[in-house]
């Protein structure tokens, strides 16, 4: 008897000490990605508040387990620059009116749980440092809200109210970014100038620029016929010459006789023949 109650505590000590080492925790707002020398990583994280076994634990220095924080995370980003062609417009509107804008908008998000497995598997997250990969993304979505907002700044219609455009963000980011839950967007800053005001200018320097390209037309097509009448009468004064070398007494009429206008409209008449 006391030798089974022995088996039956020594059994327990060690089904204890199994489910102990074997037991793999969470911390609370984490998801761990499990790998193992022998099974290599495993293909869905796991997640605190449930109880997790591994057996691979139990063989030391096989077995790591990999802990990344999915608790919401904030990018700030501020995008500021000059409506296209803004100071041109401006040099022609009494008052030089500054056409510059400024948008900067908060992204609250979170990274797609399914994903965690491969990044750690592919070193899109790094093990050493996992926290390295919110700041990566931080300079991504950085650099993605400032090309959006410089496009709808480029289309200056699409610049109205802040709502909107807060929409057409979350949007854009949401269908470039496959990876990430964005849980929030925020427009903190909404700064744009009076886009009446822009297009308008954006009009008259145009028609400035369409009417110095008329006069330049103009000009031409003078220079033009100009050439053309200039061509003309050399020929006709070609003709006259070819004309008096044939009948040299009419150089000698014509002389002595110079108001004989009739005579030239003649000669010129039938020059054209």
């Amino acid at each position: 008897m006391k030798k089974f109650i022995f088996l039956l505590i020594l059994l327990i000590i060690t089904s204890g000490a199994v489910l102990y080492f074997g037991w793999v925790q969470v911390p609370e707002n984490s998801q761990a990605v499990v790998f193992s020398k022998i099974t290599g990583y495993e293909d869905s994280s796991i997640e605190s508040g449930s109880f997790h076994w591994r057996w691979q634990k139990l063989i030391p220095k096989t077995f790591k387990v990999h802990i990344f924080d999915i608790s919401s995370h904030s990018a700030s980003v501020i995008s500021e620059g000059k409506m296209p062609s803004g100071n041109v417009y401006s040099s022609i509107i009494a008052g030089r009116p500054d056409f510059s804008y400024r948008i900067a908008f908060t992204v609250t998000y979170s990274i797609k749980k399914s994903n965690l497995p491969e990044y750690f598997r592919l070193n899109i997250i790094s093990p050493e440092d996992p926290v390295k990969w919110y700041s990566d993304k931080d300079r991504i979505i950085e650099s993605e809200g400032k090309k959006f907002i410089t496009s709808l700044a480029s289309a200056s219609s699409s610049l109205s109210a802040s709502a909107s455009v807060e929409k057409k963000l979350e949007e854009y980011l949401n269908t470039t970014f496959d990876d990430i839950n964005i849980t929030e967007l925020t427009v903190t800053d909404y700064n744009i100038p009076d886009l009446e005001l822009y297009a308008e200018a954006k009009r008259q320097y145009l028609n400035i620029i369409k009417n110095k390209e008329n006069l330049i037309l103009e000009s031409e097509s003078k220079a033009v016929k100009e050439n053309k009448e200039l061509e003309r009468q050399l020929e006709l004064l070609e003709k006259y010459g070819e004309l008096l070398t044939k009948y040299p007494i009419l150089l000698e009429y014509l002389k002595t006789n110079p108001e004989m206008d009739i005579l030239k409209v003649k000669i010129g008449k039938k020059l054209e023949q």
